[in-house]
């Protein structure tokens, strides 16, 4: 008997929980909850207090696949990223759910490790019509051909790596101001000489920020050996400020040395 009583309750709960009851509750219109609901009322005033309140007590909520039927809009933002381990892409995702929660929006995630699953993502969260599309780049992912061909109908906006579309928005890092500073905080330090430790992989990327390092030693004055510039993950750089001489393997020689060595 207490398990009809139950479904009894829940169903009555579930027959008065519509955006009508929402509005006659809150003594405003029905165009009014939505908004306040859908999170394009901004203003957080007693109205929208009265409303919040009405939805929490009938067990209200906006179905948002429903809403999609009726509108263009989905609210619904994609985010497509190499993977969720690396630290930077973590963090991303740290920063961008909780700005899209306070919007009532919804972040969908696609990983991909390649430029063809990429690819798939973003296509599959187009399927979806999300309303726009954050890009992280996968290493070598070029991506040029998608983005533009969905550029005129979404925004796009892309986070680091070369810049795939001029149609799209680009949140990067000037990896030419980045070397400049670095070498320069080490000439300011009285660092006289530098070496190069990068990853494995080599691209048009890589060799153009070598060539950046190279001409940055070359505008302070600094001292680099081509046996001291490594691409690979044999072993951690090693510090050494006081002399020349090092019984390391080649390719784990000083990464600094003081002007007064």
């Amino acid at each position: 008997m207490a398990r009809t009583t139950d479904n009894a309750s829940a169903s009555a709960t579930s027959a008065n929980s519509s955006i009508t009851n929402v509005a006659a509750l809150a003594n405003v219109s029905i165009a009014t909850v939505s908004r306040v609901l859908s999170g394009k009322r901004t203003k957080d005033d007693d109205i929208a207090r009265r409303v919040r309140a009405a939805a929490a007590h009938l067990n209200y909520s906006v179905n948002y696949a429903a809403s999609a039927l009726r509108s263009t809009v989905t609210n619904t933002i994609g985010l497509v990223i190499p993977t969720a381990n690396d630290p930077f892409c973590a963090q991303l995702l740290d920063e961008i759910e909780p700005v899209i929660d306070v919007d009532s929006q919804q972040l969908l995630l696609g990983i991909g490790g390649d430029q063809a699953t990429q690819i798939q993502r973003i296509e599959s969260l187009v399927d979806r019509h999300v309303d726009g599309l954050i890009v992280l780049p996968a290493w070598e992912a070029y991506l040029s051909a998608e983005l533009e061909h969905y550029a005129s109908t979404l925004p796009i906006v892309q986070v680091g790596g070369r810049q795939c579309s001029f149609r799209t928005s680009m949140v990067s890092v000037d990896e030419n101001a980045a070397m400049e500073i670095v070498i320069g905080h080490l000439a300011e330090r009285g660092i006289a000489s530098v070496a190069y430790m990068a990853g494995k992989e080599i691209s048009f990327e890589s060799a153009e920020l070598f060539t950046m390092f190279h001409t940055q030693m070359r505008a302070h004055h600094l001292a680099t050996e081509t046996e001291w510039n490594k691409c690979g993950t044999t072993t951690a750089p090693c510090v050494c400020f006081r002399s020349r001489s090092c019984n390391r393997r080649p390719w784990c020689v000083p990464t600094m040395r003081s002007r007064s060595a």
